[in-house]
């Protein structure tokens, strides 16, 4: 049993991480029509309309307000995620934004030493200056290998890593992490609609 559950948990991470990875591409065949606020508020709202559809039968007995107001601030570090990404895409390839996005791996950690007051230890010192050392060898170092895109993409992945510390201080209060996840796309929706009509009037 606990081999079968440890072969699904596989399966479901590589499942993630293979969907995860073809956002990149997709974002960039949907940069050919749209801008980054609109490719965003697209993303939020077809995933505001799926989850909403999975929780139509369920959603009375939901703390409807309590996860409408936690999801908020993740919300306003997921739509600057996922804007700055998309714009930076503009400029640079999908390899190179896939790897500097996940450079929030690294200031998870110090963002959270940072907030608590903790010590950095030199190990997690060591595996930072590793990391942007791996980083700037695979994006091309230098002056002529760095871009506008790759800038972008870096604020991307600081507004990354204050989604996850932030939903990971309030994630003993969510009971429903579904429900939770949905809610925080409609807020992306919201964030984005005045961008959208913005950029409509502006053309």
């Amino acid at each position: 049993m606990v081999k079968k559950n440890s072969l699904r948990a596989i399966f479901e991470l590589v499942f993630a991480s293979t969907l995860w990875g073809f956002g990149f591409i997709a974002a960039v065949w949907a940069m050919e029509a749209l801008d980054a606020f609109e490719v965003t508020l697209l993303r939020f709202v077809m995933a505001s309309i799926v989850g909403l559809a999975f929780l139509y039968f369920n959603i009375k007995f939901l703390p409807v307000r309590d996860l409408w107001r936690w999801s908020f601030w993740p919300a306003v570090f997921l739509t600057g995620t996922l804007v700055f990404q998309t714009w930076g895409l503009q400029y640079t390839t999908a390899t190179k934004c896939g790897f500097i996005t996940t450079l929030y791996v690294v200031f998870v950690p110090l963002l959270e030493s940072w907030h608590r007051k903790k010590r950095v230890s030199w190990k997690l010192w060591s595996c930072v200056a590793g990391a942007f050392l791996g980083t700037l060898m695979i994006v091309n170092v230098g002056l002529q290998g760095l871009n506008f895109g790759d800038f972008l993409t870096f604020i991307c992945a600081i507004f990354a890593s204050l989604q996850i510390y932030y939903v990971g201080l309030i994630s003993p209060r969510i009971q429903h992490p579904f429900a939770f996840n949905t809610f925080q796309s409609m807020w992306s929706a919201l964030i984005c609609v005045p961008f959208f009509f913005h950029n409509g009037m502006a053309d």
